[in-house]
């Protein structure tokens, strides 16, 4: 996923597995400020990109600091950090509105 100002830019299904850490992203973007536009990313798209990240069961939310020959700037993860906190604390039912989402096992 790409950040670019206050947009989420996420590639559509036809080009990634879809998956439940990408919905739940997308789902909570707009609670942290940002809104959510599904797009083909070309490389070229990495250029301009503010922040950039991927989704995955395992790695929850991790930040991408390099892609091939562009390098990131680890200074200005502020809305990545941002987000990423909050889908943490979506997962771990500390947020009332998603407790529907989870299960507790005793």
């Amino acid at each position: 996923m790409r950040l670019k100002k206050d947009t989420l830019y996420t590639p559509t299904t036809r080009s990634i597995l879809a998956g439940i850490t990408r919905d739940t992203v997308i789902q909570i973007a707009g609670e942290t400020g940002l809104s959510v536009e599904e797009k083909d990313i070309c490389p070229e798209d990495l250029t301009d990109m503010d922040e950039l990240f991927l989704t995955g069961t395992g790695i929850e939310l991790e930040l991408v600091s390099e892609v091939k020959d562009y390098h990131q700037n680890n200074a200005g993860w502020s809305r990545t950090q941002a987000l990423k906190k909050y889908y943490q604390r979506v997962t771990q039912g500390k947020v009332p509105e998603y407790r529907k989402w989870l299960t507790h096992v005793v």
